[in-house]
């Protein structure tokens, strides 16, 4: 048989009527469902904000009676501005001052309501409003080692950002403490709380998350001092949302002078390098020791299958850094290298850094290294002995090259080999 032909089926609408429900504008900023790497329990508590409860909205006016009638003045300010101005004194022994200013184009006004408690407590609430709808609104409480303030901006467009603020001296122990809370426009918040004592002890915490909560950055800083020995300890423990980590700590003497310096960093996956420094007499340092830690591979001493784990069949690659950073900011230099600091540590290449003068006994001991860099002045006794024994590719630092500046640091190296353990390596003239 024959299949008959289809036939013409329904008459599509003309002019359909438009979808009631549009499909909804995509996230710009979608919820990523990657958990964040950063177990919530090594993020450092910030001490309660007592401004985060304020609200702008309250009138530190409100349920006051005035004992006499309010006096009013009104003024032209110099821009063209007009101020009206009230005084009231009230029953309870408080002052209420309230304050419109308006611009001489009417684009912006502020409005400012004062009281002065008994005590001499202020609350301060003030509002700046302008033509395209944007505005200011701050709130304060404020008396002698007490503030709390909230200010909440909201854009023409209502969105609004909000900051919490706080400086609190504690009456026993007499430290401060100031902390802050950001809620920003995208949802983003920042907290932030440093409490200081003596003007020198302090604690300070910073936490930075981004609008769906996930940790951006959270730092925790200290100084502990010890009135017994005068010595000052300083940490400071930094964790990156991606679930890198770095962790310093740094004694100080009375002199404050640094004592010691230690510094362990972690990556994401888990490597874990380690620095010692001992700090030196002319205010420099000595890097004593450094440690690289893969969980749960260790790099021990022997060249063997933990090395390989850890750093590939190739070694690696090591430039020493001629000054390094502490705590807020403060600058350390790097001028000696201690005994046995990288012994065993499997290394190709190590680049010394211009402020080095002295490099101690067995330093880079059976490292393998086959390139050393020299950026700085080779001085006489600069290498202690047996500081590269057992680098390059063959006994007595055969196949290890020493880069130095110039012909005259070429010279004293040469004259150092034997003694650091590589009398049969080469130093070339770096070009």
């Amino acid at each position: 048989g024959v299949i008959p032909a289809p036939g013409p089926g329904p008459v599509p609408d003309p002019d359909p009527a438009p979808d009631p429900t549009p499909d909804p504008a995509p996230d710009p900023d979608p919820v990523d469902p990657t958990p964040s790497p950063v177990n919530p329990e090594q993020i450092p508590a910030v001490p309660e904000n007592p401004a985060a409860s304020l609200s702008v909205t309250d009138d530190p006016s409100a349920g006051k009676t005035a004992k006499e009638p309010p006096v009013t003045e009104k003024s032209i300010n110099d821009d063209g501005s007009t101020t009206e101005k009230t005084f009231v004194e009230n029953n309870d022994g408080s002052t209420t001052v309230t304050e419109k200013t308006t611009s001489k184009d009417n684009s912006t006004t502020i409005s400012r309501t004062v009281v002065t408690e008994s005590d001499k407590t202020v609350k301060t609430r003030e509002t700046v409003e302008n033509k395209d709808g944007s505005k200011v609104e701050t709130v304060r409480t404020q008396k002698e080692g007490y503030l709390i303030e909230k200010t909440v901006e909201t854009t023409s467009d209502g969105k609004t950002r909000e900051v919490s603020h706080s400086v609190i001296t504690d009456e026993a122990t007499r430290a401060v403490t100031e902390t802050k809370t950001t809620v920003d426009t995208d949802g983003s918040t920042t907290e932030s709380s440093r409490t200081t004592q003596n003007n020198k002890d302090f604690k300070e915490v910073y936490v930075e998350k981004d609008r769906n909560q996930n940790l951006i950055e959270a730092k925790e800083i200290s100084r502990v001092s010890d009135p017994a020995t005068g010595r000052a300890t300083e940490t400071e423990k930094i964790i990156s949302g991606d679930g890198t980590s770095k962790e310093t700590k740094i004694v100080k003497g009375s002199d404050e002078k640094v004592l010691s310096f230690s510094e362990t960093q972690t990556s994401s996956d888990g490597f874990t390098t380690g620095s010692e420094y001992s700090g030196k007499k002319d205010g420099t340092l000595k890097l004593d020791s450094m440690s690289m830690v893969s969980a749960p591979v260790a790099m021990k001493a022997s060249l063997k299958a933990a090395d390989d784990e850890l750093l590939g069949a190739d070694s690696a690659s090591l430039i020493i850094p001629g000054t390094i950073t502490g705590i807020e900011q403060e600058t350390f230099i790097v001028s000696e290298i201690g005994n046995g600091a990288f012994k065993g540590l499997k290394l190709s290449s190590v680049t010394l850094p211009d402020t080095l003068t002295k490099v101690d006994e067995d330093a880079f001991s059976d490292c393998g290294i086959t390139e050393l860099n020299i950026s700085g002045k080779v001085n006489k006794g600069m290498f202690g002995k047996n500081a590269l024994s057992g680098c390059g590719t063959g006994k007595k630092g055969k196949g290890l090259t020493i880069n130095v500046q110039s012909k005259k640091y070429q010279k004293q190296m040469k004259k150092q080999l034997k003694k650091a353990g590589a009398g049969k390596a080469k130093v070339v003239i770096q070009k």
